[in-house]
This record gives structure tokens, sequence and C-alpha cells, in this order.
């Protein structure tokens, strides 16, 4: 009997170019029905559509020829059969995973400690699908489910890349847990031998300044990558996106780390998910159509349209992962927030005011006569003398609360971001031996702060903003942290909090956010309570809230800032 087909199917594979799609020809009707039910798709010429190769495209596919026969070769149905059968496959074991029904995976080389259940699972989560966006709320172990893979021979050497700072703190996480496997440190930019008494390291770590240069020497060699704080590669025109990418495509195993991964664009999840987990969510512009909304392409600030749907579709792949302490049963001690309003020098301020030109820059920005590349231009310069005029101005108020709270408290973590508001602060707590742990020192010099400050008499750690991810060991020791400068991102205020309250912590948590009536501040703060919503859909669903979001400004808001500058 004669079958009615409807067009045909065809597979493209070009291995050296990583191109990998389907072609579909199909008769003007069902191509309408196509395009409705799969807005992923790219239309390419009259009658024709493609779209990037994936296990679940081939599941989708097989439903298409079926309720539609088409024309395939054999060696292409094959293929198709083969990824469906895996998406059915992977989709099965990660809903029995998630559903607790599933044994764990074995692991060949016992820890030296025992993971737990939920630890266990995210490890099933990578065995099953071979990579995974761990987002664990903050101090439920993530370095250590990140290290699991190593049980496996097959998965070694594994290379952890991290933020500059944490790369001790990794090798020590490598000994409480396999202390007889070994780590070494990438001290240099380049391919060296890292070889120990001649035989080659089970884990190696470096800075992600570094990976470019190695990412030609490790393609291929390591088994295993885990991205510590992944949020680093949300932008992907970056060197390090370039290499990630690369180190990555040829890795077994392949884990994203971050309680707060997200700033809140489909371009930067896009970004990661295509290092961890390339055509998962198909190419850039099949992302932007079938999340965004967006026919037209994707940026960075491309915002996805259902974060929530999003979300729970990304946890059913076995994408994505994300526990809360109140879910695994870990209590800890509560957290609290409050604002507390600091006195601002204002001659200082008018001082700052008049020798940065920022009324200048106001009015560039809001006039309608000049380009958008120079309003462009004005508004970056026109945030970080606000921002500095502001942390300046009120650096000496700041100081006295520090003064206040050191009364009560032992230690306190002080936050900021520019170098003359620290100088500021150090000579005026100078009786509390102020140590710094910022982007500029060196990793010896940072590891000499922490233990100063965990071990030593300092009572003050005067932290970047956006240095403090990943560092452990603070809990133990403080559980004040005052925000003595502001930062545009939620995220960057959870993380820096989520360094004391995590397990360890016996103490209640609170954050102080100094917060003056001038500048900057108040549009910030505003900001901040938006953002903050916007983002919890993203990364932890609508019942919780405890993620990131973008990492700078919108032109709206810096408008309004200018706003404040010209009224005065």
């Amino acid at each position: 009997m004669t079958v009615k087909t409807f067009g045909s199917i065809t597979h493209h594979l070009d291995p050296a170019k990583r191109i990998n799609y389907w072609t579909i020809e199909a008769q003007p009707d069902v191509m309408m029905r196509l395009k409705r039910i799969f807005p992923r798709v790219q239309a390419s010429h009259i009658g024709s559509i493609t779209i990037k190769d994936s296990e679940e495209v081939c599941r989708d596919l097989e439903w298409v020829i079926d309720r539609w026969p088409m024309i395939i070769s054999a060696e292409d149905l094959s293929y198709l059969r083969h990824g469906a059968q895996a998406h059915r496959e992977t989709g099965e074991q990660v809903t029995q995973i998630l559903a607790g029904k599933a044994a764990h995976a074995e692991l060949p080389m016992k820890p030296a400690r025992e993971p737990r259940a939920y630890q266990k699972i995210a490890h099933d989560m990578v065995e099953a699908t071979g990579s995974l966006l761990l987002a664990d709320e903050l101090g439920l172990g993530k370095s250590m489910q990140g290290l699991l893979p190593l049980s496996d021979p097959q998965n070694r050497p594994m290379l952890a890349v991290v933020l500059n700072g944490l790369q001790k703190q990794w090798l020590g996480e490598l000994k409480k847990t396999f202390p007889d496997l070994t780590g070494v440190e990438a001290t240099k930019s380049k391919p060296y031998d890292l070889s120990v008494d001649g035989v080659e390291p089970d884990l190696i770590v470096m800075n992600y300044a570094k990976l470019a240069g190695w990412a030609d020497h490790l393609a291929g060699k390591v088994s295993s990558v885990v991205f510590d704080e992944v949020q680093e590669l949300r932008r992907d025109n970056s060197q390090k996106h370039h290499a990630a990418t690369q180190v990555a495509h040829h890795a077994r195993r392949v884990i994203g780390l971050s309680a707060t991964p997200v700033y809140n664009f489909g371009g930067e999840m896009y970004s990661i998910l295509s290092v961890l987990n390339p055509g998962v969510v198909g190419d850039r512009t099949e992302f932007s159509r079938e999340w965004c909304s967006n026919p037209h392409g994707m940026d960075r600030k491309t915002r996805i349209t259902d974060p929530a749907a999003f979300r729970r579709w990304m946890t059913d792949q076995g994408v994505f992962l994300r526990r809360t302490r109140e879910e695994v049963g870990i209590q800890m001690p509560p957290l609290s927030v409050q604002e507390y309003p600091v006195d601002v020098d204002d001659q200082r301020w008018q001082e700052l005011l008049e020798t940065s030109d920022v009324a200048k820059i106001a009015e560039l920005i809001l006039s309608d006569n000049v380009s958008h590349q120079e309003r462009w231009r004005a508004s970056g310069d026109f945030d970080w003398k606000m921002r500095h005029a502001t942390g300046v101005a009120k650096a000496p108020g700041v100081a006295a609360v520090a003064r206040l709270i050191l009364e009560s408290e032992e230690k306190i973590i002080l936050a900021g971001w520019h170098r003359e508001v620290w100088r500021i602060w150090q000579e005026a707590l100078a009786e509390y031996h102020p140590v710094l742990y910022t982007g500029t020192e060196s990793t010896a010099a940072k590891h000499r702060s922490f233990q100063q400050f965990v071990e030593g008499d300092s009572r003050v750690l005067m932290l970047s903003l956006r240095s403090g991810a990943g560092l452990d060991g603070l809990q133990g020791v403080c559980n004040v942290a005052l925000f003595g400068e502001l930062d545009w991102s939620p995220g960057v205020h959870k993380q820096l909090l989520g360094r004391l309250h995590r397990p360890g912590q016996t103490s209640p948590v609170t954050g102080y956010f100094c917060v003056s009536d001038y500048g900057a501040d108040p549009i910030m703060m505003d900001a901040l309570d938006v953002k903050r919503i916007e983002s919890e859909l993203l990364v932890n669903g609508p019942e919780a809230a405890d993620a990131g979001t973008e990492t700078g400004t919108t032109p709206n808001q810096l408008r309004k800032l200018a706003q404040t500058v010209a009224k005065q």
C-alpha cells in the first residue's frame, strides 16, 4: 500500500563547524501547522524550515512524521529514532530521580564524608544527563556536589574554574572529599607541566582569567569540568565564554554552580546553557523565538517571557536543579535585612558634583539632540561618577555606623566598591585593624586578609561587593554585613549575605543597608526592590525569593538619576 507523504525531512551534520540541524520541506498547510506547533523553527525559503538538532527535537520530529509521513533516508530515520528513544529514556530517568524513586548512581570511590541524600540526587542528575546547572541555595554544599564525579576514574582529570581567590578553597574541598586524589592550581596564564612527581593531577583548579590561555591545551584532555559561580559566563562574546565552550565541548561531564546563576535576561541564560548543554535550547535565534517571544533575535537584555515556565521546563529536562535549605531539612538562624539611614557631608557632596561635571553629563542624558552612542557613553560615565560621589560623601557616616555596630558585635563585613571609599573607612576604623578583600588584591593577599579576619585580630573585613562570591568560612566568626555602597543587582547583595547565612552559622544574620537621601542611593534602592521580584520567578519560582538580576542599569533608571541632578 502506498503511503501518502507530505514532504521531506533531512538531517545535516558538519562536525568541523559543529553544525547539526534538520531541514523540513512540506506542503503549505503542513508548514503552517508546524510553525504554530514549534515556535523555535526558522523559515529558510518558501516551503522550508530548519531547526537545530537535539534529542528533544528528534522526539518531536518522530511525532511529526507519524502525523504527516515524510520522505526521510534510512540513515536519518535511524538517527532520529535513536535520538527520540534517548530523550524518552533520559526523561523517564530524570522523572524518577526527582521523585526520589531511582536508585542512586554508584560512587566507585567512596568519599571521605558521606554525601547527603539531596547531594546524591544532584550527582544522579549529572550521570543521567551529562550536564547540570546546579542552583542550590547558598550553603548546601555545591562545591562538594561538583566534585562527586571524581569518584569515577572516567571523569578524571577534572577542571574546576573558579573566581580568583577561591583556588585554595577548592583544593581544600578536594582533600576533605577525596583525600587520596591529587589537585593542583594553575598559577600561570599559559600551559606548563602540572604533573606532581610525574603523575598527572586528578583536579586542576584555575581562575576564569586564565582559562583562555589554557583552552587549547585542556580541550579533550580534561574529562569533566565544573564552572563555579557560572554567572561569569553570562556574556557569550567574552574570551572566557569562548574558552569555556571549547573545553566543555569535549568533556564527559559539565557542571555549572551558582546560587544566583541568572541576572534575569534571556541572553545571559542562553549564554550559560550554551556552555553547559549545547543545543538543549536550540540556537540563539530559536531560543529568542520560543522563550523570549522575539522573532528578530536576542541581545543580552532580552527578557524571558515566562520565567516560571522556563524554570519548570529546565527542571523537567534535567538541565536545572534548585533546592532551598527548607526543602532539604537544614534549619538556619533567621536572616533580617534593614535600611540604615546615614548622614552625608553636604559640602563634600557639592564639591564632588562640581569637579566631576555630572550636571553637564546629566544634560546630555536628558537631551533629545544627542546620538544613541553619545548618550550610551555619557550614561556609563554618569553612573560611575554618581555612585562614586554618593559613596565618598557618605563614607564618614557609614564608618560611624560601623563603629556603633562594633560596640556590640565582635566582627563585621563592610561592603563597598570604590578605592577612595575604602581609604576613608580604613582611616576611620584603623583601631579595628580592617583588612581588604577586593578585586585588586592578589590571591595571596586575599588569603592573608581572610586569615587575619577569621583567625587574627582584624574585626572588619572590607569586602568588594563583587569579590565575595563562593567564599566560605566567614560564617563561623561573623553574622553582620554592612553595605556601605550599593550594587544595582540584588543578586550581588544576596551572594554576600550568603557568605554569612549558611550552615555553620549559629547566630541570627543581619544585613544593614546604609542609605542616604543623596545621589544614586534612592534610585538604586527602588530598582533593587523591583528587579528582585522579576528574577525570583526564574531561579526559585514564584514561591520563594532568592535570585539575582541584571548587572547594570537601565536607561530609565539613569534618566531618573539624571533628573535628580538637573533639579538641583
